[in-house]
């Protein structure tokens, strides 16, 4: 393969998403190896996803800090496809590693600290990050960094809603503030870092819930499950943990404060870098694979952004829940994305409170082709799905998925009928695969989440809450030209 700009040679692809793949390089004229982005076919044309990648790298190029991934280049060369030039990160990401289970409270709290004093660096310099999760975050020799500053935004920028009034961001991840639109705050970037520590702690998310739309309600609504006993933990990792977690951005710590608790909690017992130890290659070998938004071993972070329209049933009586006393770890669902090869896009056009219409989009994330297969996927007895193809057996919907090259996609239109809430359906499997949900609901209709679970740490994008607010415009009739795919990276 030719070097890109005659000086990047592409050795091993180590990641790919809907938007761009990611590939383990070598800079020819320093001799160093090094990780290179690379917009997908496409999206290379695209100018939203171009400038995109054009944030991303110019928000890490401001920063000089051993926690935060390097940028070294980016190079938009006419007619080829754009490239992004990093540090490349020989270790696992902290998502992989919490798939094997949660972490002692040493290298937790160590990791939490690396991240921390990463995330101080950028608030000092004036960014917000807006997406901290495990799998943003990488394990190497030299600890933890932080990587994908691809959403990030200025501290003060207004709410970060995009087009049809959604936030980008993960879920499972997002600030209260951040889901009623308030500005880019980085006690927002701090929060989202106290739920990764409970996890790292826990191996569970504070809040007892199953689907995306339950754990944006925990967000605003439900107080934080308290810690469970962690043997050897100070309490003074328990109480920053904690702080955290609070609703008001004001009575949380600072990222500063955060890390230096955390460093000072693990100080003396063993040098950070030893406890940010990859794990062992024989542990992952069951991850080795790298399918759409995963995270390789051997990766940068990326982002994988979906949409989740949650309308106005974020902030309802029904949604109000008191704390959940439930411990049982196998609540919390697995991601999706974490093994989907597929992605189904499912946005409702039109709802007139008793008829709805909309579309639904497969998409093949993978590197292997799909061959045709059943679609499923559940939604309350209320619904009716009609039109040709669509067939309903109870509460299970299905439909027959054409064969998908890799990078390919089908647009399927869809209408029905339903009586109280229009839920979105929250998972869909194709044949026997479980597809990465890009859910997009009408603004101010009142819907919700379906009957089965989906993924609250999965990456996605969220509606903020329209209660107690107008309802923001709907969109516009559904269009002749294909399917716009959200971009996933």
């Amino acid at each position: 393969m030719e070097a890109l700009g005659g000086r990047y040679r592409l050795i091993e692809k180590i990641g790919t998403g809907g938007m761009s793949d990611v590939w383990r390089g070598h800079d020819a004229v320093l001799g160093r190896p090094v990780a290179v982005k690379v917009l997908t076919e496409g999206h290379a044309d695209d100018s939203a996803f171009r400038d995109r990648m054009r944030r991303e790298a110019r928000a890490a190029a401001r920063l000089c800090h051993p926690q935060v991934n390097t940028v070294y280049d980016l190079t938009e060369d006419g007619n080829a496809a754009p490239y992004m030039v990093m540090e490349l990160i020989d270790g696992p990401s902290l998502a992989e590693r919490l798939r094997i289970g949660p972490l002692p409270w040493r290298q937790a709290t160590a990791i939490c600290a690396e991240v921390a004093a990463g995330l101080a660096a950028a608030h000092a310099a004036g960014l917000v990050h807006r997406d901290v999760k495990p799998g943003n975050v990488m394990l190497g020799s030299s600890g933890a960094k932080l990587v994908d500053f691809g959403i990030s935004a200025e501290i003060g920028e207004p709410g970060d809603l995009g087009h049809d009034g959604l936030v980008l961001g993960t879920p499972a991840y997002v600030a209260p503030e951040r889901l009623t639109g308030a500005p880019a705050l980085p006690a927002s970037d701090v929060y989202a870092l106290g739920v990764l520590l409970y996890k790292s702690l826990t191996g569970r998310l504070p809040w007892d819930v199953d689907t995306k739309s339950e754990v944006l309600r925990a967000h605003l609504l439900t107080s934080p499950r308290p810690l469970p006993y962690v043997q050897g933990l100070p309490a003074e990792v328990a109480d920053i943990c904690r702080r955290a977690l609070a609703k008001e951005p004001e009575a949380r710590p600072s990222a500063r404060e955060l890390s230096r608790v955390c460093h000072h909690a693990v100080e003396g017992t063993e040098d950070l870098t030893m406890l940010l130890e990859p794990v062992p290659a024989a542990r992952l070998r069951a991850f080795q694979r790298v399918r759409a938004l995963v995270h390789g071993p051997r990766r940068v972070g990326l982002v994988a952004a979906g949409v989740l329209a949650l309308g106005a049933i974020a902030v309802t009586t029904a949604s109000a829940q008191s704390t959940p006393t439930g411990t049982t770890p196998a609540r919390v669902p697995a991601a999706v994305a974490d093994t989907a090869a597929c992605q189904v896009t499912y946005r409702l056009w039109t709802d007139d409170g008793h008829a709805f219409t909309g579309d639904l989009t497969i998409s093949n994330t993978g590197s292997d082709p799909l061959a045709g297969q059943n679609l499923t996927f559940t939604v309350p007895s209320n619904q009716q799905f009609t039109g040709d193809g669509w067939t309903q057996r109870g509460s299970a919907v299905h439909v027959q998925a054409g064969t998908l090259a890799p990078g390919g996609h089908q647009d399927l239109p869809f209408q029905g009928t339903y009586a109280g809430t229009n839920a979105l359906p929250a998972a869909f499997t194709l044949g026997r695969s479980t597809c990465d949900p890009v859910l997009v609901g009408v603004s101010g209709v009142p819907s919700g989440a379906g009957n089965a679970p989906g993924a609250p740490d999965q990456p996605a994008t969220a509606n903020r809450p329209a209660a107690g607010a107008p309802a923001p415009q709907q969109p516009a009739p559904h269009p002749t030209k294909k399917h716009k795919k959200h971009g996933d990276d």
